[in-house]
Order: structure tokens, then sequence, then C-alpha cells
């Protein structure tokens, strides 16, 4: 399989979107999680490292999104689950992204109280999804972290915003290379 998938020159710039697509497209075998499989991985220490790493990431899935014409079957008619399932994810994507910029076109046509109150309640959401999941994890300290978090997952929007443009004007990589940002020394 993996003679199938490993080519000289990956046409995204994350190399293992594109082996996963491939072993999908090709029919080479199912792809699974490991329970058992170990990895060891660092994230960026600094935000604009954070910022160049989602990029490259987010960047790599939208290319393997339109290099490999996800949910073109959808429009079809025949699609595999996979490509439906993943289809789906995509839709939940655009809630996302379209989130923020809905809420302003909201607030213009009805008013500032009325997305106050939503933004307000998805806060009050998140804070108690973060207390459900910090109890569950036995890590109470992390409710201290939600401000943090709240302005990561804003950064994080601007971020995937930035790879669907960089995807419009470079659908596809020459040669998989990146710069790996600094890590922790271990």
């Amino acid at each position: 399989m993996l003679r199938q998938v490993l080519v000289e020159t990956t046409p995204y710039i994350v190399d293992d979107t594109y082996w996963v697509l491939e072993t999908h497209r090709l029919g080479l075998g199912r792809i699974r999680y490991g329970k058992r499989a170990w990895a060891w991985i660092q994230d960026p220490t600094t935000i604009g490292d954070f910022y160049k790493q989602n990029l490259r990431w987010l960047w790599g899935t939208n290319q393997g999104i339109v290099g490999h014409k996800i949910g073109a079957g959808l429009l079809r008619g025949r699609t595999t689950v996979f490509e439906a399932l993943y289809a789906l994810l995509i839709a939940h994507w655009f809630t996302y992204l379209l989130g923020l910029p809905l809420l302003v076109a909201l607030a213009v046509v009805q008013g500032p109280m009325v997305v106050v109150a939503l933004v307000l309640g998805r806060w009050l959401l998140f804070y108690a999804l973060l207390i459900v999941a910090s109890i569950q994890l036995r890590h109470f300290h992390l409710v201290l972290f939600a401000p943090a978090l709240i302005l990561l997952d804003l950064l994080f929007r601007v971020v995937w915003i930035h790879a669907v443009i960089k995807t419009i004007r470079q659908p596809t990589v020459t040669a998989c290379k990146w710069d790996s940002p600094a890590r922790v020394a271990s």
C-alpha cells in the first residue's frame, strides 16, 4: 500500500493528508485508529509558530478537499460513506467559520442586544462544556484557561480563513517542504 501512495512529489503541503486520501481513493484498505499507537508531539511555543503550523495543516486539509474533489460524489448522486461523512464535517466547518461574520450581520439587522445574548449564550455553553471536561479529565485547573482558549479559538478562525485563501491561490505545491517551528527541548 505504501509503495502506491508514497510518491516523490506530494502535491499538498501536508503529505499525510495526501496519503490518507489516496489510500481511500485507490481502495487500498481501511484507515483506522490504532489504539495502541504512540505518538509524541510538541506544539509550537509561540503564537507566530502556532499560526504558521496550523496554517500549513489547514492549507493541506483544504488542498486535499479540493484536489481529491471531496463532496463531488454527493453532487453526482453517488458517494461513499467516507465522502458523505467528510462532507458533513466540511458543512460543520463552514458553520464554524461563518459564525462570527453571521453574528455581525445579525447585529446590523436585529440590533446589538441579540448578538450580545447569542455570544453570552455561546460562552456559557463553552464554560459548561469546559467544566464537564475538567471533571471528566480530573484537571480542574482547565477552567482557568477559558479566556485564553476563547482567544485561541478566534485566532484559529483567522488562520483557517487564511488557509482557505491560500488554497484558492495555490491548490497544489511542487514539493511538500516547510520550516518546522521551534520545539521544546526534550
